[in-house]
């Protein structure tokens, strides 16, 4: 299952379409979407009533990294189960990672959102102050590639951002960022109610989940400037 988020996996476990009602017993259900811990582990709970089993399996990569069979799956489950999918995983990754028990691949995804959003506010901002410096955001990223700061994604989130906001509108930035908002909003949501479960303070999260559509729209005060104001 690999849908965009809680409600729409579960609308297709449950009802009289649904596969709890219809599965043949011993089915494997993998779900790969992006959801709260607390729920996954009902639908596992529900998955054993219903004679099925299911496990977590969410994906990072894009669909890029999938056409390139480059995906990094992480996995919660036992490791019978986890083995007896990692051939069918294996077909669009290069790394199936066993994170742990069932509701652990999704515990591992929800940090690593958490950590590439705040990526992208925190280079987004390093790139407004070099700006203001009179620096360019290739010099960022070249020393950031060469010590591990900067990663590929963010430089490409960054410099897309970057080069688009200065000639588009509002209504112009949100319908081409619009998709990649929505699912930064729900990954930090999902990240913070799982944290909030655990009885984890996560206050950084809680400030980017406030910014990240700003920042996807360059709606911040990381937007960078035009380019008369930047010669200035």
């Amino acid at each position: 299952i690999c849908v965009r988020d809680d409600a729409q996996v579960e609308s297709l476990l449950y009802g009289d379409a649904g596969i709890f009602d219809n599965a043949t017993a011993g089915l494997l259900v993998t779900v790969h979407s992006t959801v709260t811990q607390a729920n996954l582990l009902k639908w596992v709970g529900d998955a054993q009533a219903a004679g099925v089993r299911l496990i977590d399996a969410p994906i990072t990569g894009g669909a890029a990294r999938a056409g390139d069979g480059t995906l990094c799956y992480m996995v919660g489950g036992t490791a019978e189960d986890v083995a007896e999918v990692t051939p069918v995983f294996a077909t669009s990754a290069e790394k199936v990672v066993h994170a742990g028990e069932l509701g652990a691949g999704i515990a591992l995804k929800l940090c690593n959102n958490f950590m590439q959003y705040t990526e992208f506010v925190a280079l987004a901002e390093a790139a407004r102050l070099a700006d203001a410096c009179g620096l360019s955001l290739d010099v960022i990223h070249e020393v950031g590639m060469s010590n591990g700061v900067v990663n590929p994604q963010m430089h490409m989130f960054v410099s897309g951002r970057n080069g688009l906001a200065p000639a588009c509108t509002d209504e112009q930035m949100r319908e081409i960022f619009g998709g990649h908002a929505t699912l930064a909003n729900k990954d930090l949501d999902c990240a913070i109610t799982t944290a909030k479960e655990k009885g984890v303070v996560m206050p950084t999260a809680e400030s980017i989940r406030e910014r990240i559509e700003r920042v996807f729209y360059a709606q911040d005060e990381s937007r960078p400037p035009a380019k008369e104001e930047s010669a200035a």
